[in-house]
C-alpha cells in the first residue's frame, strides 16, 4: 500500500513539475514575443517614413503621380521647395526612430502625438479633401493608421512596468 501511495504522490509530484514548467515557459515566451514590440514599432514607422521620405524629397513627381489623380494637380518651384523640405525632414525623423529604437518608451508619446498630426495632415486629409489615386494611395493611408495602432498598443503596454531607473 505505502508503495502505491508512494508512486501516485511521485506522479502527482511529476506532473505539478511539469505543469509549473510550462507555465514557465509560456511565460518566457510571451515575455519574448512583447519584448522589443516598442522598438519594432519604432523601427517599422523609420522605414515608413523613409521610404516616402525619398519620394518626397527625390521623385516628387513620382510621388504625386502615385498618390493623386492625373491631372488634378500642377507641380511648381514652391511645390518642389516645400516637398524636398518634407522629405528632409521625413528622413531626419526617420534616422531619429531607428537610432532610438532601443529606448522607444521612453519617447513613445511625443512621437504618437507627432506621428498622428502628421497622418492627419498628410494622408487622410488627402484622402478626405483631394482627388486621390486609388488603389494606391491606400498605401499611405492604411500605413500610417496601422504604425498610429501601433504606437498607442506601446503607450497602453508599456514594456518596463514598474521599473524605475
Amino acid at each position: 500500500m505505502e508503495s502505491s501511495e508512494f508512486r501516485e504522490q511521485d506522479a502527482l509530484r511529476r506532473g505539478l513539475q511539469r505543469a509549473i514548467t510550462r507555465e514557465s515557459s509560456l511565460s518566457v515566451q510571451t515575455k519574448s514575443i512583447v519584448m522589443g514590440t516598442a522598438a519594432n514599432v519604432f523601427k517599422a514607422t523609420a522605414l515608413f517614413l523613409g521610404f516616402f521620405g525619398l519620394q518626397f524629397a527625390l521623385v516628387p513627381d513620382f510621388l504625386m503621380s502615385e498618390n493623386f489623380q492625373s491631372g488634378s494637380y500642377t507641380l511648381d518651384k514652391w511645390h518642389y521647395f516645400v516637398m524636398r523640405g518634407c522629405g528632409c525632414a521625413f528622413l531626419g525623423l526617420a534616422g531619429f526612430y531607428w537610432q532610438t529604437a532601443d529606448q522607444a518608451d521612453k519617447f513613445m508619446l511625443v512621437n504618437t502625438v507627432t506621428f498622428t498630426l502628421t497622418s492627419i495632415a498628410l494622408p487622410f486629409n488627402a484622402q478626405l479633401n483631394l482627388p486621390v489615386s486609388l488603389p494606391k494611395h491606400y498605401i499611405p493611408v492604411v500605413g500610417c493608421t496601422l504604425l498610429m495602432l501601433g504606437h498607442v498598443y506601446c503607450l497602453m503596454n508599456p514594456e518596463a512596468k514598474g521599473k524605475k531607473k
